[in-house]
């Protein structure tokens, strides 16, 4: 996949004709797996490549006051996901005021014609231009004379819309079932062993302090079941969000327990994959409860992970 930059305004390229999907693609749920699928038909069919138009970042960074934006997938690794599925261009325009201010009439010139997009491919929620004046079925009136337009309805999950926003909630609450269920895989997040304070393996439960990307949404604080890879091998495990409360008040962390699992591996990246909630952080009056708590979690991630054997 080759990876193109723009700017506005950008200068005029030789681009090859292509069939153009629009949209961000946070997380690349099973809604934009829909608009992938539909692109590379109309792509293998028409035997050009297969291009997507998206951000270098989210509009929200830009414009709204707030803390630092948290996504669903890196960008890294959204653009791994769009290789596996045979994308061929990746045009990544950079969100500036210019670019927003476009009108509806300009962004089609620049960022469709321009690309020479030989047909098009967009979600049925999708807008463009300026203040998001135009919708999709605005691009379809627009462009299908010359270019046809193919909008992809909404997707659902559960008898309701799949998307980055309902995933986001469903994060924050912890339901994990929910996320995989609009994803189509467990939600996973990619970071590097640190060393920490080394109390786990005094209370017979080592852990895998991580040190996660700041830009990636993590569920909400908690004790999860877990699936752990690591050098092409995936382990069960358990692990920790939140603050140590029972050792006082820490910053928020993130440790594993991986089962069954005696390796050094600081320095070392693991991706984990968050399966199941099993209960909230908890500040235990002693030492012995919260290894009762540990062992009581343990016996349960073993139950369920034999449960879906």
């Amino acid at each position: 996949m080759k990876k193109i930059n723009l700017h506005e305004p950008y200068q005029p390229q030789n681009f090859p004709p292509c069939v153009l999907l629009l949209g961000f693609f946070d997380g690349v749920h099973l809604g934009h797996q829909a608009l992938l699928e539909q692109g590379r038909k109309l792509a293998k069919e028409k035997g050009i490549p297969l291009a997507i138009l998206t951000f270098s970042r989210h509009p929200s960074m830009i414009f709204k006051k707030q803390a630092p934006f948290q996504y669903l997938l890196p960008q890294t690794e959204k653009e791994e996901v769009f290789a596996e599925w045979g994308v061929d261009l990746l045009y990544c325009v950079e969100f500036t005021s210019r670019f927003a201010n476009l009108s509806a009439e300009d962004f089609v010139k620049k960022y469709i014609l321009g690309l020479q997009a030989r047909a098009v491919v967009v979600g049925f929620d999708y807008h463009y231009g300026a203040q998001k004046a135009a919708s999709a079925l605005d691009l379809k009136m627009a462009l299908d004379a010359i270019c046809p337009v193919t909008i992809v309805p909404c997707f659902e999950q559960g008898g309701k819309k799949v998307s980055s926003t309902r995933i986001r909630n469903a994060l924050r609450q912890g339901k994990m079932e929910e996320v995989q269920a609009c994803l189509g895989h467990a939600y996973t997040m990619k970071g590097y062993v640190v060393r920490g304070d080394a109390r786990g393996r005094t209370l017979g439960f080592p852990t895998a302090n991580l040190n996660m990307p700041v830009d990636q949404l993590l569920p909400m604080d908690g004790i999860y079941i877990v699936e752990v890879a690591w050098e092409g091998k995936t382990y069960q495990g358990m692990a920790s969000i939140g603050h140590n409360v029972t050792f006082g008040a820490h910053a928020r962390s993130i440790e594993v327990h991986i089962l069954d699992f005696n390796e050094e591996i600081y320095g070392e990246t693991l991706a984990i994959s968050w399966l199941h909630y099993l209960r909230a952080e908890e500040q235990f009056d002693s030492v012995h409860e919260l290894i009762h708590q540990l062992q009581e979690d343990e016996k349960n991630t073993r139950q369920y992970f034999a449960q879906r054997k």
